[in-house]
């Protein structure tokens, strides 16, 4: 039995579906798009979230499986990185050395999660990567996720492991959030978030403008960095087009307004960008695959050619 989510429909003469493109192996290869599960959602538990997204990144391969694959570049599937029991920052360091090869052999990660604690893994592998290049976060998120890391780093303190590690370090911080829930998010991360400079758009201000207008915002956070890191946290968008997420959103983001600033960004700024994230998918809560799929369309859009 084939267990492999790599599976769908073969038309005659046309061998173009993502299951038929993908080259499944443990080596890095250079000019490659390159998969990379995060199996964990033990950041999710100590957030106190509902778990379920360890589960997340062979759903994505799934719902991607049968769709076109639209890229020029080859692309790879590296597997999983496990969370064994509630060992998270081995994990995420397992997750960071995978990234940071990737990166060094010039080609890009597409990494699927597994809780937003997938996000420090991610950073830490850049920052392997390029240690003092000057790096911006763009996070298209509900959450700031800058939250106090005792007792216990989670899936709600990545970004703020990532602003204590670059104080550390004495290089730059530039965090841009699109799609803050204000219901959501404490006044003590407001606070915290304009300590650090950090700049973020509500979701009621991103739905109630032409996507143009927040691309200009975008692009002018983006034209004096080095690189770029894309995180996705499933949770910006609204409940019905995905449900399998540890806190669903009474509003969120439409979707095509973020389809259309990732598009624009891949197209404005190809050369920086380092890395693309999708996380927070959580199959024990979705409904009819909706969550998955959005993802997957997410990735599939992020590969067409620029």
């Amino acid at each position: 039995m084939n267990n492999s989510p790599w599976q769908g429909r073969s038309d005659p003469s046309d061998n173009s579906r993502w299951h038929q493109v993908v080259e499944v192996t443990k080596k890095v290869e250079p000019d490659c798009h390159c998969i990379i599960g995060f199996n964990c959602d033990e950041g999710v538990r100590r957030n106190k979230g509902r778990t379920g997204a360890a589960a997340g990144p062979d759903q994505i391969r799934k719902m991607l499986s049968n769709l076109i694959y639209p890229g020029e570049k080859p692309i790879i599937d590296l597997g999983n990185i496990d969370c064994i029991e509630n060992l998270l920052e081995d994990a995420q360091s397992n997750l960071a050395s995978k990234i940071a090869d990737v990166i060094n052999a010039k080609s890009l990660p597409i990494i699927l999660g597994g809780g937003h604690e997938i996000a420090w893994g991610t950073y830490q592998g850049i920052r392997q990567a390029h240690p003092t290049a000057k790096l911006g976060i763009i996070n298209f998120d509900a959450h700031f996720d800058l939250r106090p890391v005792e007792p216990l780093p989670s899936s709600g303190t990545p970004f703020r492991q990532a602003a204590q590690y670059a104080e550390d370090k004495n290089i730059n911080f530039d965090y841009l959030v699109y799609g803050i829930n204000p219901s959501v998010n404490t006044e003590a991360l407001f606070n915290y978030a304009n300590e650090k400079n950090v700049h973020w758009k509500s979701d009621l201000s991103i739905n109630n403008q032409p996507w143009q207008k927040s691309f200009e915002d975008i692009a002018n956070f983006c034209e004096s960095l080095d690189y770029l890191y894309i995180t996705v946290c499933l949770d910006v968008f609204p409940a019905s087009y995905a449900p399998g997420v540890s806190a669903p959103a009474a509003l969120g983001v439409n979707p095509n307004i973020i389809l259309q600033l990732i598009d624009s960004l891949k197209r404005q700024f190809a050369s920086k960008i380092l890395a693309l994230e999708v996380a927070e998918m959580n199959p024990t809560f979705d409904i009819d695959d909706r969550t998955a799929r959005l993802a997957a369309r997410l990735i599939h859009q992020f590969t067409l050619p620029s």
